[in-house]
């Protein structure tokens, strides 16, 4: 007959504690997780602070913008205002050649002013990238001189 040993609780290995987690593991996991959250917390925080100096630096540049742009639209309302202003009070007093300076004057103001709206708008259009392309073969001899032309009948005699 064999002889069958008694185990004591000496023999057993140690229980493990009720508290601890069996799996050591998950507990580090969910350290992990909050870690990564406070992290992506900091990133989104640092993005949002970026993104509002950007907003910011975009907003004087538009205070800018609109600074120049509305002082290059009064200097030609200036002088439009001044020459119809001329032209109704002694426009029926001068003679022709006076008469013509102020209407050309008029036009000229006007025509710069078109022009700088045209930029404004060209401008905010390559902002919005709603502008294409469109290359086109044109005429250099002919649009030379139609710009000169142009120029020439803004220019006064002997200027």
């Amino acid at each position: 007959m064999t002889k069958v040993k008694k185990i004591s609780d000496s023999d057993l290995p140690p229980q493990r504690s009720k508290r601890l987690s069996p799996k050591p593991y998950i507990k580090h996991r969910a350290d992990t997780k909050s870690e990564n959250k406070s992290s992506d917390k900091k990133k989104t925080d640092s993005l949002n602070r970026l993104e509002l100096l950007k907003e910011k630096e975009l907003n004087l540049m538009k205070s800018g913008f609109f600074s120049i742009i509305s002082h290059e639209f009064r200097t030609p309302l200036t002088s439009i205002l001044a020459s119809a202003d001329l032209l109704e009070i002694y426009g029926r007093e001068w003679g022709i050649n006076k008469y013509m300076e102020h209407i050309n004057k008029i036009q000229r103001s006007v025509i710069k002013m078109t022009s700088l709206l045209d930029d404004v708008i060209v401008q905010n259009r390559s902002q919005d990238s709603k502008t294409t392309v469109s290359p086109q073969k044109i005429n250099l001899k002919e649009e030379s001189a139609d710009i000169v032309k142009e120029k020439r009948r803004s220019f006064k005699p002997n200027q």
